[in-house]
């Protein structure tokens, strides 16, 4: 879960980076309170947390996701909103936690991106997102 965490953090500082690329507004660098429910979102999807009530409950009683959350639970609402509103950035961060596993798994330093890995990690991301989303609508 540590390592999980630092590839999340490691994305989201990319992210930081080269945005212009993946948003198509103005884009400002997050603020703690959006990078918080971006890791944490991300956390719980590459965790298979897909449940929002889940994810808000695990701040309490799940040592990472409250390490994530640093002690300020969110409310569904505002990971639901969060969620509706930045769609893109949860997909690239997956993604990239995704192709940052596969490194580890066969200890890779550096791995040509064919298109076919990044269209795979990409709809790997998506269908965690749609999961998720159709959960929270039963």
């Amino acid at each position: 879960p540590s390592r999980l965490k630092d590839w999340i953090e490691q994305e989201i500082e990319r992210l930081n980076l080269d945005i212009p690329h993946i948003s198509e507004s103005s884009w400002q660098p997050l603020d703690d309170q959006p990078r918080m429910l971006l890791a944490l979102l991300s956390f719980a999807y590459a965790t298979r947390v897909f449940c929002l009530e889940e994810i808000a409950e695990r701040c309490f009683s799940d040592a990472m996701f409250r390490l994530i959350c640093e002690g300020s639970v969110p409310f569904v609402h505002e990971l639901s909103s969060f969620r509706r509103r930045n769609r893109r950035l949860l997909e690239r961060v997956l993604a990239g936690v995704f192709l940052q596993a596969i490194r580890d798994k066969f200890d890779l330093e550096v791995i040509w991106l064919s298109p076919e890995l990044v269209q795979d990690l990409s709809s790997h991301a998506k269908a965690r997102l749609d999961l998720a989303r159709h959960m929270d609508t039963r």
